[in-house]
């Protein structure tokens, strides 16, 4: 009895080990009762007396036993088991050839590694083992920000992008060739040369030409160049606009008011959040506060205030003093005071129930 619940339960985790590794597609090798397994599946060919996974601890796709490599359940072409080693980045080796992703790459004569992006032979430019077109190995170097660059051309990833002679770096993000203006190696197609400019500090992600507005590289189609400002710094929490339209970040902020929106510096308030304001309402981080009157606003002790609440941050209001409504009333006849107070009271509940 206790040898059949023993055998059950190592079948159980020998199995489960299988499934999830199939369910997060990163499969594992297995040997089990004399036969080896990869994802569930048996290797024929595997010797199991002499078969072992290549660097388990960070999880390789690489094995081999004495006749074979593996990567991925399949044999690799041509690769030495008996001196078959990995290297750094994915590649791999023998005593003759570099492998990458189970593919022979090039011969082991004259590789260099130059990063985790890129190796070269003296022949070509490999990124992530795909050989980079026009690249010259002997003068190919990190640049910066993600760009290399040769004695001729600059590359992003596996592109080139253009003579290097005409590259220019606005700033981090944004960089032109003679012919584009590309996002991070990624071409920005609409963009114009001649007018395009770009902001800095927290803003580095916004750019304009004479026709339109972008951000991360991406047109934004809802706002027009010619009168578009930015109208805070603070990172992440941008509120921005032109003649008609307010967005947060890259969200319009339905039924603000562009003629009459200003945001409260966040220099005059605790917290994080980012308070605005038009005619009609105050928002915060984008979102209309129901129930404020924007013809009120103030700060008082570092908090953005109306003449009913005082907003200590986005989701979270408190009641104001009464004073300022009682001076209010002290105008009013005895019957309209009453009125007025049983309407803000009942008013003031509703509000602070939401």
């Amino acid at each position: 009895m206790k040898t059949k619940l023993l055998l059950a339960f190592t079948l159980f985790l020998f199995f489960s080990r299988i499934t999830f590794a199939e369910d997060t597609q990163t499969f594992v090798y297995t040997v089990h009762e004399n036969k080896v397994y990869y994802g569930g599946q048996v290797l024929e060919d595997a010797d199991p007396q002499s078969f072992v996974a290549l660097d388990v601890v960070h999880g390789s796709d690489y094995a081999k036993d004495k006749n074979y490599v593996y990567y991925k359940g399949q044999v690799v072409k041509d690769a030495d088991p008996q001196t078959f080693t990995q290297m750094l980045y994915g590649y791999v080796t023998d005593k003759k050839n570099i492998f990458y992703e189970g593919n022979l790459l090039s011969t082991y004569d004259s590789f260099v590694i130059i990063d985790e992006k890129y190796a070269q032979n003296g022949s070509y430019v490999f990124y992530e083992g795909q050989i980079v077109p026009k690249a010259n190995p002997l003068s190919l170097h990190p640049f910066e920000y993600g760009y290399y660059t040769d004695d001729a051309s600059v590359f992003y990833n596996e592109v080139r992008l253009g003579e290097l002679i005409n590259f220019f770096m606005y700033n981090p993000d944004y960089a032109k060739t003679k012919e584009a203006i590309f996002y991070k190696g990624v071409l920005v197609p609409e963009a114009d040369l001649s007018s395009f400019k770009v902001f800095f500090e927290n803003l580095s992600d916004y750019a304009q030409d004479n026709a339109h507005v972008y951000y991360k590289g991406k047109t934004l189609e809802n706002l027009e160049s010619s009168t578009f400002q930015i109208l805070n710094k603070d990172k992440d929490k941008i509120y921005i606009k032109d003649d008609y339209t307010v967005l947060y970040n890259t969200q319009t902020i339905p039924d603000a008011k562009a003629n009459s929106f200003v945001v409260i510096s966040s220099d005059k308030i605790n917290g994080d959040d980012i308070f605005a304001y038009d005619a009609n309402f105050l928002y915060c981080n984008g979102e209309k506060l129901e129930g404020s009157d924007a013809k009120t606003i103030d700060i008082e002790n570092e908090k953005v205030t109306d003449k009913w609440f005082v907003y200590t941050s986005c989701s979270y209001k408190e009641g104001k003093s009464p004073h300022t409504l009682l001076l209010f009333l002290a105008f009013l006849s005895f019957g309209e005071a009453i009125l007025i107070i049983l309407i803000v009271w009942r008013f003031r509940k509703l509000l602070m129930e939401k």
